[in-house]
């Protein structure tokens, strides 16, 4: 079950390091770049966030927001249909989901 979850500095820390600085941010416009460079005084702090949330069974509002894009996908732009959409969900979220 969630309850069962532990979360570490040293894993968080690890999943931050190893984040694309080059993506986009999400809602929250925390880029993956900050939280790659800070990720060795970021985990604590994250790590008590992370357990308070799988403990309660609640999000920051936030990360329930999501960015949605089109993606082109086929050869005639000027059509709607050969567009997809993706959604750019919060960072942290996705590195929650992870763990």
């Amino acid at each position: 079950s969630m309850l069962d979850i532990t979360v570490t500095s040293k894993g968080i820390e690890k999943l931050l390091s190893n984040l694309n600085p080059h993506k986009a941010a999400g809602p929250d416009q925390i880029k993956p770049i900050i939280l790659k460079n800070l990720s060795i005084p970021l985990s604590p702090i994250l790590k008590h966030l992370f357990q308070k949330s799988l403990d309660s069974g609640t999000l920051p509002p936030i990360w329930k927001d999501a960015n949605v894009a089109p993606v082109y996908k086929q050869v005639e732009r000027s059509n709607p249909a050969n567009y997809r959409p993706i959604s750019l969900t919060c960072i942290l979220c996705k590195t929650l989901e992870h763990i």
